[in-house]
């Protein structure tokens, strides 16, 4: 049986993909990384570069995830604010009706807390879905200065 042959780009392909897989299952020091460094003809001075941005590049990375999540927080924050402004607008306007009812059925009276308890919630969902970027970015701020001040207080 012929052994199968594979052209340059197919071999260069399979050890590229099986140095992946190895690289994944193991960690390597700085002797480590000089020697492979070395062995591939890469100088001292190129590797101690390649090393300072990596270190550069993965702080800013967590950085941008960081922030990532931070966002995610203040938009759940934002739905979480809403849904109880929502909840609690759907407990008052019935008390408030049969409030109206009991104590002066003849005069409904209830539609002008409704009305207001509605406006309020109708600009409630407006702001969330239509605020400006520079009002949003200041909320942020807020809520970030908020989530750093309970953060000292937890810690002892």
């Amino acid at each position: 049986m012929a052994e199968k042959r594979y052209s340059e780009d197919a071999a260069r392909e399979i050890l590229k993909r099986a140095s992946d897989v190895q690289l994944k299952e193991s960690d390597f020091s700085d002797s480590h990384l000089a020697q492979m460094a070395r062995e591939l003809g890469i100088s001292e001075n190129a590797l101690v570069l390649a090393k300072e941005q990596y270190l550069v590049d993965e702080e800013q990375r967590d950085a941008e995830r960081e922030e990532a999540a931070l966002q995610v927080a203040f938009e759940k924050y934002r739905r979480k604010d809403f849904s109880l402004h929502l909840f609690i607008t759907a407990i008052i306007i019935p008390m408030v009706i049969v409030l109206n009812l009991l104590i002066s059925p003849g005069f409904l009276w209830f539609i002008i807390p409704l009305v207001g308890l509605l406006l309020s919630l109708v600009g409630h969902y407006w702001w969330l879905q239509h605020d400006g970027r520079e009002n949003y970015d200041q909320q942020y701020q807020r809520w970030l200065k908020g989530q750093h001040r309970r953060k000292k207080a937890l810690t002892p």
